[in-house]
């Protein structure tokens, strides 16, 4: 219900304002009204490294929309698209609920607290607003994590043919995501050899399903429009180390909005916060996970969750993989967040500690994260460039 207000809210607005000014933060959301929309380019990206699968996964969608645009207007077909995003993204808290309540176990209450934090993060809570890529390799993700743990630590087991369709369906998505696949596959209870049968298996039909695709795809689009797409050269990703981005970029501005009055392009220039008491926030939140982190780090799940965004660390800032914007990529690692606070609460609770003082910790930057990233949100939909 939340999602389906905040698509209706954000609809009765300028939405063609809104998209522009999403589109200097650096995502890309009218590729998805104007081509994932129009049966002639639902092959967008079957031509770009990064996502191989995204075209046939979304081949369903485009016919469904590109009907809905035949048979009413523009506005409803644009509506109906923001609508099953919004149902991705509640799915995706509704895992997240899941995780917490069914697989390590903790309080209903704490599992709708965290729920909370997650929405609060400002790139979740402006992922709501439309459609992204993201959404769908987030719900992989989560789902891959959700298996791995409830193996793990309720010795349920994971069947090959999980692990095969996980492994397209999170890699055919993003391409980088593949490397999460089979660090969860090593972490699973198995014998060595099944880990290597799986792993092997995994990696095969992915790649021959995502060639098959890739072939498929480019044919049809070569029929529609007469010649083919155009590659990325992987080269204009890989951007220069600063300090700017590892911090503001790639950590504090996916946790707490930056001020973008300012800006003409998050992607082209630093960005720096406003005021003190928004970078004393971010900084204290990440100062107060890590000690979650340390105090919990021997359990299970904690050591699958940060081997995850190990990977995001080594394809970003050892790798250099689009750095200048790694604020775009941050909800491949922004969901472990809370189920790393999750795995401290289990933690405590264990040995039979009081919880108020971090309860209300949790409460504080809740609060402060819904209260500054929605007042940024307001602004960002209310004044247009």
């Amino acid at each position: 219900m939340l999602f389906a207000i905040m698509s209706i809210c954000v609809y009765t607005l300028d939405y063609n304002s809104i998209l522009s000014n999403i589109t200097y933060i650096g995502y890309d959301p009218k590729a998805y009204f104007s081509k994932f929309s129009e049966l002639k380019y639902f092959h967008p990206y079957a031509g770009k490294f990064r996502h191989p699968f995204v075209s046939v996964i979304f081949l369903p969608f485009t016919i469904i929309f590109w009907l809905i645009g035949v048979l009413f207007s523009e506005p409803v077909k644009i509506f109906s698209m923001m609508l099953l995003f919004n149902l991705i993204t509640a799915t995706i808290v509704l895992v997240l609920y899941k995780y917490f309540v069914s697989v390590i176990k903790i309080q209903k209450r704490i599992a709708f607290l965290l729920c909370l934090l997650y929405i609060s993060f400002g790139h979740i809570m402006l992922l709501i607003s439309f459609p992204e890529i993201f959404q769908i390799s987030v719900l992989g993700l989560l789902i891959l994590v959700y298996i791995t743990t409830d193996n793990q630590l309720n010795g349920v087991k994971v069947s090959l043919l999980t692990n095969i369709f996980l492994f397209c369906f999170i890699t055919g998505t993003t391409v980088s995501n593949g490397m999460k696949c089979v660090v969860a596959q090593l972490f699973q209870k198995a014998s060595y050899k099944s880990k290597f049968r799986s792993i092997c298996w995994s990696g095969g039909i992915c790649f021959g399903i995502i060639v098959v695709s890739i072939l498929c795809s480019t044919a049809v689009y070569f029929y529609f429009n007469k010649s083919l797409p155009d590659n990325e050269p992987i080269l204009k990703y890989l951007q220069p180390l600063t300090t700017n981005n590892v911090f503001h970029k790639f950590l504090f501005e996916p946790i707490l909005f930056h001020d973008y009055s300012n800006f003409t392009s998050l992607i082209q220039t630093e960005i720096y916060y406003s005021s003190n008491y928004h970078l004393s926030i971010v900084i204290g939140f990440f100062i107060a996970l890590l000690v979650c982190i340390f105090l919990c780090l021997k359990e299970s799940p904690v050591l699958l969750l940060l081997s995850f965004f190990g990977i995001d660390i080594l394809i970003h800032i050892i790798c250099k993989f689009g750095i200048n914007e790694a604020h775009i990529y941050s909800p491949h690692w922004l969901f472990i967040i809370p189920l790393l606070i999750g795995c401290f609460y289990k933690w405590v609770e264990q040995r039979k500690k009081n919880i108020a003082i971090l309860n209300f910790i949790l409460v504080f930057f809740l609060i402060n994260f819904l209260f500054l990233n929605g007042l940024r949100m307001f602004n960002f939909f209310t004044n247009y460039n």
